[in-house]
């Protein structure tokens, strides 16, 4: 297209950007009032003067570098080109800017027009956005979650390192829906396969929060807690599955202490023997189903209670050397006295009481074990 000095002058006014027009020796000939903003100075400032003034680092025609990329020496007669530079203002001041040129003719003369804008928003949007990503991906890695990413209109499914290593798969497996499947643990699949269901479901919600089983190829049976969202395109009728995002963590040590911990307390609640966990100040942290039964009150009651409203004539003199001695030298020997218990009717009775201190990360217990010893008594 040919163009006139007073078109490209209507043209330039009309552009809601910075416009500038490039001769072949690299000065500018023309600049809109947009330019003459972005490059914080008066318009008649910038005809008549070399574009290598407005180039960071750049002085007398030497080539500036920008992130360590030569900038060409001259937009006059390039061919059409779209790159981010960093330019300097006339107050000095540099930013960020998307510098789009092409050839244009004008009155019969080879020119560049440039097109420019001031891209340091979007910089720090993206370096906002590149510091999240390694943050998340960081926190990720720390907690030893999983990420993964199913496309459903290609059936492409992502997986994270993290979340290959907790299902045994290597770095260059495909993972397709059906081999996720595979490995859940027979006695999950059914389960699992309809919270999928559910979750892919465009009538629903696309939550899917499930704790599960996996089968591994090295016969590793782990506890997997996974919790996805799926996001629909479309509305009514119409409405699909689009993406699925998710993580994943491995649960089996957490199941491990739990189970272990189950039995703990099955073994503790169905001993033959009065059980109590008491604080520092002598109330009870935890007591077992024969120690109520023994005395005659309900759990909440007994609970409420501490040592001295059970034991009759137990002094807190001895309690608190006990005590004391304890947390001074930090050993704990094994204590074995008879006393004497009241019950919730008044009753008394005497008991064997074997107790030690037990040490915890912010915390130091007690625990007595106590045994009704009212027949030996009487056989004595």
């Amino acid at each position: 297209m040919q163009w006139s000095a007073p078109m490209l002058g209507q043209f330039l006014a009309a552009l809601p950007d910075a416009a500038l027009v490039v001769d072949g020796g690299d000065r500018i000939t023309v600049a809109n009032a947009c330019a003459a903003q972005l490059f914080a100075c008066r318009p008649e400032e910038l005809p008549g003067r070399s574009v290598a003034f407005l180039r960071a680092g750049a002085a007398d025609g030497e080539r500036a570098r920008d992130g360590g990329r030569p900038l060409p020496p001259s937009l006059a007669g390039a061919s059409t080109v779209t790159e981010e530079v960093t330019l300097r203002r006339c107050d000095g001041q540099l930013f960020p800017a998307e510098v789009s040129a092409a050839p244009i003719t004008v009155d019969g003369r080879t020119l560049t027009l440039a097109i420019l804008r001031d891209v340091s928003d979007r910089r720090r949007v993206a370096d906002d956005l590149r510091k999240s990503e390694e943050r998340l991906c960081q926190a990720t890695r720390v907690a030893g979650i999983g990420i993964f990413d199913h496309d459903h209109r290609t059936d492409v499914v992502f997986w994270s390192p993290r979340q290959r290593e907790i299902y045994g798969w290597g770095a260059d497996e495909q993972v397709t829906l059906p081999s996720f499947l595979a490995v859940l643990h027979p006695g999950d699949r059914d389960a699992i396969a309809a919270a999928m269901r559910r979750a892919h479901d465009p009538a629903g919600d696309g939550s899917f929060d499930v704790e599960h089983r996996i089968t591994r190829r090295d016969g590793a049976t782990r506890w997997i807690a996974t919790r996805s969202r799926t996001l629909f395109a479309g509305e009514g009728a119409g409405r699909r599955p689009l993406r699925t995002v998710g993580a994943s963590v491995d649960l089996t040590d957490r199941k491990l202490v739990e189970e272990e911990l189950a039995l703990f307390r099955h073994s503790v609640e169905q001993a033959s023997e009065a059980v109590y966990w008491l604080e520092r100040d002598g109330s009870f942290r935890y007591v077992n189903q024969h120690a109520c039964d023994s005395l005659g009150y309900t759990r909440p009651e007994l609970m409420s209670m501490s040592l001295w409203d059970i034991d009759v004539g137990y002094p807190r003199a001895s309690w608190d050397a006990r005590w004391a001695d304890y947390e001074r030298s930090r050993e704990s020997v094994g204590a074995r006295l008879d006393v004497l218990h009241r019950r919730k009717d008044g009753t008394i009775f005497p008991v064997e009481v074997v107790g030690q201190h037990i040490a915890l990360r912010d915390r130091t217990l007690h625990i007595a074990y106590t045994r009704d010893i009212s027949e030996r008594r009487q056989a004595e």
